[in-house]
């Protein structure tokens, strides 16, 4: 999939002018609560990715997961706690980290079976738009850099790009602490990334991500 951005796709600059403007609408719906909020993400940058690329490269984003994805979807996960709880750690003791309770917890342990069902399916919406929204950055930005610089470099240069743009918009949700989120959440999304590239497919990245909140979120069920 990233290859193909590199080489064979067109990336279409009106829809990247459009972008910011999009992926801002999806945040401040999320964030303020408009009406379905827990999509409003997946939506705007699912336009914002289609104006960039167009529709049959969108659709292509989504493809059949690469062999052995199985694999690599578990592991990409694992290396997200292993990060996760690194940073954390690291925060902890160099006093940087306030580690601010992720919301959703709370919202489980105070409401019924059915609610909580209801709750972890819009999670796993948030988790969809929070992958095409972080797709909307990074591919573009891998296929502007490519153009001067190796497919490593670019690569790395879009991860982190977009993983400062992820942590940032987390900044309402963990009360402004800079590090948890740019730092502890930043590096979480990097094998996210990662996800994309190993199997081929958005799908793997939304898998491992949804993997790695609910296994954070299933303490709050009990």
């Amino acid at each position: 999939m990233v290859t193909t951005v590199m080489v064979k796709m067109k990336l279409n600059f009106w829809g990247l002018a459009a972008t910011p403007v999009l992926l801002s609408m999806g945040v401040f719906g999320r964030i303020h609560g408009w009406p379905g909020n827990w999509l409003w993400m997946a939506v705007t940058s699912a336009i914002a990715l289609i104006w960039q690329f167009g529709l049959p490269a969108f659709r292509q984003f989504w493809g059949k997961l690469a062999r052995h994805s199985w694999l690599i979807i578990p592991g990409m996960m694992v290396m997200s706690l292993v990060l996760s709880f690194s940073a954390a750690g690291i925060g902890k003791v160099c006093h940087l980290l306030r580690f601010n309770a992720n919301p959703t917890g709370n919202i489980l342990q105070t409401q019924g079976l059915w609610q909580n069902i209801i709750t972890l399916l819009q999670v796993a919406g948030q988790i969809v738009g929070e992958e095409i929204f972080t797709a909307a950055i990074a591919l573009p930005v891998i296929y502007l850099v490519s153009r001067r610089l190796s497919s490593r470099t670019s690569w790395w240069i879009s991860c982190l790009v977009s993983a400062l743009i992820f942590g940032g918009i987390h900044l309402t949700t963990y009360n402004w602490d800079l590090y948890q989120c740019f730092v502890v959440i930043g590096l979480t999304r990097i094998p996210f990334n990662d996800a994309w590239r190993k199997t081929n497919s958005l799908w793997g990245g939304v898998i491992a991500h949804v993997l790695y909140d609910y296994l954070l979120l299933v303490k709050n069920l009990f």
